[in-house]
């Protein structure tokens, strides 16, 4: 028998071997050449040293080169006198391979029109094995990413992520909403190993429908009487795909109550559906929560969620009973907050007395800010309950706590957001605070000190105080100063006429649709039109202090802020620091 070759010593022995491109051996799908000496003329290659047919033993790596194809055909036969050419495939070394891993519940994808996202999830899996291994390991390896997005499935692809690093074992989630069109588009993920190079793909089909659920004269204020015809209300509903809509009745004590509709690919938009199907609850007079979702083959709109008021016949003289509805996410500190909606049922009564105790909670100390009868409120009718929150705190581990009593408790907790909310230092001379101004109030042209609550005069320049401008509200409902572009306040306060051992100056400021970030919004100074100022000069991005030294570097004297979000500023300035 010929002596055994490997193929790395074939391989690793360039000047001695080449490639004898006439005799290709298939293995794994590719194509296994086969070597002679260098220098040799293939053309003179006696029939010898020629390999006409070829045999791969995969348990052992090992392929027999024969001259022809009888002679394989014998020797597999059994046929021992037949030799064959074996060269062992010593592969040595490891694979590496990147798999996208789907952190979804299919590849199938759908989301509504109404959503405000649509976020897919996804993470990633770096693997290796040596090369005569069958089993991948894991290894921490980062990748860099990059999404593509076929509009409407139109097989053009455009990249809105490229190359993005994510770290060995997270995952990320991306927002595709703006990027699609109505109906089916398709989603590519791609990873590649920082390291290794290696790559994965993985491709969602993305279907975006028109589904929605919105309540149309939803009458959740109206009681439901036992024996009496109730209506749930009417319900506006979008998306002609086949859905079915769910109705589901609980209420604290256990009770449980599922209805499903199956509506197919009906829509009720110009005129809307009404759930007529409702049961009066097995477990009698009360308060309970009536939940309203669609579901098309996983795909779920927003859930409605409302209180009801359920009166038993025995109970509709007497009862007095009270419900809340459409309850705020959460509560803004220092802003008027409509916490919720409310309706009062009194034994047939026009009119009803509902207690209301709010409390917040700083830290874990309580402290009640309202504590009273709502005197004369009318019964079986939708009434907001507006209540203005001003907490002198600077903690951020704030709640409100309100109770609404009438026979029954309806208690809600909120989180205080109190991030743009401020109050003044101790010691403060000088205070102004927006959320205690209005457009009409007599003195609305004035500043107030609240501190020593006198007023301040101010020079104002295109101001309307109508509600767009002035002492209004933002798009958060927080209650500010509102200046539009091209208005002005001239405050007749000078903070730095004395500086005395020092003196802090806070500000708390929001600068939206910047058309010129070179142009002052706050000057504290003697002459803010002057390059050589000294004073403070506010801009868009960028603060600037000035004193009497370096009062023309810019950027030596200045620190870089964001626009288009709140900034709360504290300046001190420390004499002869």
């Amino acid at each position: 028998m010929a002596e055994d070759k490997s193929y790395n010593e074939i391989r690793n022995t360039a000047e001695d071997w080449e490639f004898d491109d006439r005799n290709k051996l298939p293995y794994s799908g590719k194509s296994v050449q086969t070597f002679i000496k260098k220098g040799i003329d293939k053309a003179d290659v006696s029939y010898e040293e020629r390999i006409g047919d070829s045999y791969f033993d995969s348990s052992t790596y090992t392929i027999y080169l024969f001259k022809t194809t009888e002679d394989k055909e014998a020797w597999l036969g059994g046929d021992t006198s037949i030799q064959a050419k074996r060269v062992v495939l010593n592969f040595t070394g490891t694979q590496r391979q990147m798999k996208v891993i789907n952190g979804m519940e299919s590849l199938n994808l759908y989301f509504t029109t109404t959503g405000e996202t649509a976020e897919i999830t996804f993470g990633f899996l770096s693997q290796e094995k040596e090369i005569t291994a069958t089993e991948w390991s894991d290894v921490p390896e980062d990748a860099l990413i990059s999404v593509s997005i076929d509009k409407g499935g139109v097989g053009e692809f455009v990249e809105i992520i490229s190359n993005q690093l994510l770290l060995s074992g997270k995952t990320i989630t991306v927002d595709v909403k703006k990027y699609l069109a109505t109906g089916s588009n398709r989603v590519r993920v791609t990873a590649v190993g920082a390291q290794s190079g290696a790559e994965g793909k993985l491709q969602y089909q993305v279907n975006l429908t028109s589904m929605y659920l919105s309540p149309s004269n939803f009458a959740w204020n109206t009681p439901f009487i036992e024996g009496k015809e109730y209506n749930l209300g009417g319900m506006n509903i979008g998306g002609a795909i086949d859905k079915k809509l769910f109705v589901k009745v609980t209420n604290e004590g256990g009770y449980y109550k599922l209805y499903e509709k199956n509506l197919g690919t009906s829509t009720y938009i110009t005129n809307a559906y009404f759930f007529k199907e409702l049961e009066f609850p097995s477990a009698g007079t009360g308060v309970y929560n009536v939940e309203l979702w669609l579901d098309a083959s996983g795909l779920e709109s927003e859930h409605l969620s409302y209180n009801i008021i359920c009166v038993a016949a025995a109970d509709e003289t007497t009862a007095r009973l009270v419900c809340i509805s459409n309850i705020a996410e959460k509560a803004i500190n220092y802003a008027d907050n409509i916490l919720f909606q409310y309706a009062v049922y009194n034994g047939g009564a026009a009119k009803g007395t509902p207690h209301i105790k709010i409390t917040a909670v700083v830290n874990t100390n309580p402290l009640v800010l309202k504590d009273e009868d709502l005197v004369d409120v009318d019964t079986n009718t939708k009434l907001s309950y507006n209540f203005h929150l001003e907490v002198e705190t600077d903690e951020n581990d704030l709640q409100l706590t309100s109770l609404l009593s009438f026979g029954n408790e309806q208690a809600r907790n909120f989180v205080i957001d109190n991030s743009a909310s401020y109050p003044s230092t101790s010691g403060a001379v000088f205070y102004m605070n927006a959320a205690n101004r209005s457009n009409t109030q007599s003195n609305k042209k004035n500043i107030v000190n609240e501190v020593t609550k006198g007023t301040v005069a101010c020079d104002w320049t295109n101001m309307s105080f109508d509600g767009l401008d002035g002492w209004t509200v933002d798009e958060e409902n927080r209650k500010c100063l509102t200046l539009q572009a091209g208005s002005t306040a001239s405050i007749h306060y000078q903070p730095l006429a004395s500086v005395g051992s020092g003196k802090t100056i806070e500000f708390n400021y929001k600068v939206s649709n910047v058309a010129d970030y070179k142009e002052p919004i706050i000057s504290i100074c003697d002459d803010p039109s002057n390059d050589r100022f000294r004073g403070i000069r506010i801009l868009p991005k960028k603060v600037v202090l000035h004193s009497r030294d370096k009062n023309t570097a810019d950027y030596v004297q200045s620190y870089d802020l964001m626009d288009e979000q709140y900034v709360n500023l504290l300046i001190t300035i420390v004499r002869n620091y």
